[in-house]
């Protein structure tokens, strides 16, 4: 393996420790936010995946998703995408804006999402 290469992949793995704990930090902060305890059940760091593929590598057709999709800015840049069973992220919604629409996520609600992703991307 060459010099390049080698420093590609160190770079790599420093970035998939950063996304672990970050994910852990930003179920954390969400949390907080919504006053209850939160977890992130998996965190993944990929390399390029586009929204086929996320879909793709949660593997469950079963089972409706919202995502929330932060562009990260420099210097790391790239996309942090939460992905929440639509059931929760209305859960969420209604925890965030106590005014939003039941059984669906309306405008204020995904709006209330969106902040969320930034919470967690921050």
């Amino acid at each position: 393996m060459n010099t390049s290469a080698r420093r590609r992949d160190e770079v790599l793995e420093a970035l998939r420790r950063l996304a672990a704990q970050g994910g852990t930090q930003a179920a954390a902060a969400v949390g907080k936010f919504l006053g209850r305890p939160t977890l992130a059940d998996e965190v993944r760091f990929l390399e390029g995946p586009d929204a086929q593929g996320v879909v793709r590598m949660v593997g469950r057709p079963d089972q409706e998703f919202v995502a929330v999709a932060i562009e990260l800015q420099e210097p790391l840049g790239g996309r942090l995408v939460l992905l929440l069973p639509a059931e929760e992220a209305e859960l969420i919604s209604q925890r965030m804006v106590p005014d939003a629409a039941a059984g669906s996520l309306d405008v204020v609600g995904e709006s209330a999402l969106v902040e969320m992703g930034n919470i967690a991307g921050s």
